[in-house]
């Protein structure tokens, strides 16, 4: 028993350090350090992924026509359930039914917990707060581990864990799993990364009980956010070893029908609970929730999705950046999904620049990206890799620079905690007045502008 637990910290020490410093966060620095932790975890966006829970499990009514009355005795549940009401009495939510699946489980544990210890069953005391926070953590450090495994396929241990503390603490993906409300994003990154991983086990050794088990996750990854289903091209060209494989005749007789085929029909049983939602409350099979909300094609903000002060991807996780050099670098690994990555990422960064609110509201950096950033991890390697073979001044300096840029994403991390980077009003003067700076600089609210939601519903350019 000793000499296994000493091979699993010999493998995995840096993961397991990882995670450790995840469950930190949560525990003793996010939820204990505060006060008031009920307003602290499902809050604004998780209200709306997280209503379906309290609704089902303890009003018994998912079409929540509880609020009809309720709200006029309690005005408090207006902040409790964002829901639009339709004519038929029955309430709409906004967001899809994955987020709760997921969180079924914590849901269940926390339920228990609360009849047993005396705290109000209402769905939003604190062990329901501390299940949503622990369970976000717990899928994202499970997702590291599946990228963890993807990039030992590839890489020595040094390159494959200096990635994992790259993806995990260099970028936004740290606020997102121990800081804030759990919102969608850490999720979407352990099912990609899950996906993935998956696809390469497939590759190497067919098993239909690993084509169920990618069903489950592309059809809860499609549910959580559909434009995600986009990933489905990049996990297909994992399945074919070589680019000869990519030509039609190649893909035509290695392609298994019957596997795709269960892959399907997997993916549309997670989905159906969603269609048979929308018709019960509708009376549609599909409807558009984001009401009022829509894309503009014609109005790309990519620049600004990509660099903008506000909320630019590579402005606050510039590591990100570093990553996509990778993506033109040459490798025996990396051919088969090489092209098809560009692609995805660039039509995706299109995709998510069309939409009205291309800064995607309140939160730290450019949120929508950190789903894929298990993908990201092959060519972040690659670049890593590239580093290492250099002579050993050009390591040094470029191991000083990349530490710098970990360092930094904690700090605004912190800085984005207390307030001094705005959840949405960033501007070129308000990011260098509070750079590397631990108080508020005179005056600053001044150096803050913020977007006009109402234009760019219109489809305004709004920067």
């Amino acid at each position: 028993m000793n000499f296994n637990i000493i091979q699993l910290w010999k493998t995995k020490k840096v993961l397991i350090l990882l995670f450790t410093i995840l469950f930190f966060t949560v525990l003793f620095v996010h939820l204990w350090s505060r006060k008031n932790i009920e307003h602290r975890v499902i809050y604004w966006d998780t209200i709306n992924y997280y209503s379906f829970l309290p609704a089902t499990f303890i009003h018994g009514d998912l079409a929540m026509r509880f609020l009809n009355e309720d709200v006029q005795r309690d005005t408090s549940l207006t902040w409790l359930y964002w829901t639009f009401k339709k004519p038929n009495g029955k309430h709409l939510v906004k967001m899809t039914l994955a987020w709760s699946m997921i969180n079924i489980p914590a849901f269940v544990i926390a339920d228990v917990i609360a009849i047993l210890t005396g705290f109000e069953r209402d769905g939003y005391s604190k062990p329901y707060q501390i299940a949503v926070a622990l369970n976000n953590v717990f899928f994202g450090c499970w997702g590291l581990y599946f990228v963890f495994l993807i990039l030992s396929r590839f890489f020595q241990p040094f390159i494959r864990d200096l990635c994992l503390v790259i993806i995990s603490l260099g970028t936004n993906f740290y606020y997102y799993a121990s800081w804030t409300q759990p919102g969608a994003h850490i999720y979407g990154f352990f099912l990609v990364a899950a996906l993935t991983e998956l696809a390469f086990r497939i590759r190497d050794k067919f098993s239909w009980k690993l084509i169920v088990y990618a069903g489950i996750c592309f059809g809860l990854l499609t549910l959580l956010r559909p434009v995600n289903a986009l990933v489905v091209f990049v996990i297909a060209s994992i399945l074919f070893k070589y680019p000869t494989d990519f030509s039609f005749l190649s893909i035509t007789k290695k392609l298994n029908i019957k596997a795709v085929f269960l892959f399907g029909l997997i993916s549309l049983i997670v989905i159906a609970p969603q269609f048979i939602y929308w018709k019960w409350i509708t009376g549609h099979w599909i409807h558009f929730s984001y009401e009022g909300e829509k894309f503009f094609w014609s109005r790309p903000m990519i620049m600004e999705f990509l660099f903008s002060y506000r909320k630019g991807w590579f402005t606050y996780s510039p590591l990100m950046l570093v990553a996509c050099f990778g993506l033109w670098m040459n490798h025996a690994f990396s051919k088969n999904i090489r092209l098809s990555l560009i692609l995805f990422l660039m039509i995706f960064v299109y995709l998510n620049s069309c939409w009205w609110s291309w800064w995607f509201g309140g939160g730290f950096g450019c949120r929508s990206m950190i789903d894929f950033y298990p993908l990201m991890a092959i060519p972040l390697g690659l670049v890593l890799e590239k580093i290492s073979a250099q002579h050993s001044m050009f390591r040094i300096n470029s191991y000083l620079i990349i530490g710098f840029l970990v360092f930094l994403s904690m700090f605004q991390t912190q800085q984005r905690i207390r307030g001094l980077i705005h959840w949405d009003s960033m501007t070129k003067e308000a990011y260098w007045q509070v750079f590397l700076k631990t108080t508020y600089p005179h005056n600053y609210d001044e150096f803050l502008k913020t977007p006009d939601y109402e234009a760019a519903m219109r489809g305004e350019v709004v920067r």
